[in-house]
């Protein structure tokens, strides 16, 4: 099966389940007895490993060999970000690799069981902001669109998932506290599971601006 996939789906696939561990390509090289050079010819798609090696690449790395075989079925738009410190790129990288490894399982279960979700909000004719009054009355908007009436919001996760907009919730940092992206046609929000409860619905409300 190895030699009729394409070399590019291989080396994406390494170069992404690398980047989810949060590993640099010589710590794997290292952990795999190979040069760094192998490794960067494999992600380049210049070289191919064999079955033993993808089975040693899948320990280190922590998945399966048929997440190496499996074609990327979309590409993540370049979010935006909220952040209070300078996010090191290697942490950047593991959030987005781990984001769209989640998005894809997420979206294929969706298509099976015919339960796909699409964004729903108001047009951005309404949401022109041009005053502080603006944010309030389409705040209103919203709460009056998604039937929400004045009362508090219990669980903003489920609210966002009901109207079409994923949200990851990942394990990082305290440099990290959310992004809001697209994958294909779908909106994400991905927000920092070591957050407190308060500042992960903030987060969340927040990133909802951006849509």
């Amino acid at each position: 099966m190895i030699e009729v996939v394409s070399k590019n789906i291989i080396g994406e696939r390494i170069k992404a389940a690398r980047k989810m561990a949060g590993l640099s390509q010589q710590v794997l090289a290292d952990q795999v007895n190979i040069s760094k050079m192998m490794i960067s010819k494999y992600e380049n798609g210049l070289a191919i490993p064999g079955s033993g090696m993808l089975l040693a690449l899948g320990k280190v790395l922590g998945v399966r060999v048929e997440y190496f075989l499996r074609p990327v079925s979309g590409t993540l738009q370049l979010p935006r970000y909220r952040r209070r410190k300078a996010l090191p790129k290697r942490e950047e990288a593991m959030i987005l690799a781990r984001t769209q490894d989640w998005l894809e399982r997420y979206l294929t279960i969706e298509r099976i069981l015919g339960e796909e979700q699409y964004l729903d909000l108001p047009g951005q004719d309404d949401c022109r902001i041009r005053s502080p009054d603006d944010i309030e009355d389409l705040a209103l908007k919203i709460r009056k669109d998604w039937s929400l009436g004045l009362e508090p919001i219990m669980n903003v996760i489920d609210l966002l998932e009901q109207h079409g907009i994923r949200v990851f919730v990942v394990a990082a940092s305290e440099k990290f506290d959310a992004l809001t992206l697209w994958y294909n046609e779908h909106p994400i929000i991905v927000v920092n599971k070591n957050m407190t409860w308060g500042r992960q619905r903030f987060s969340l409300a927040h990133e909802l601006d951006y849509f």
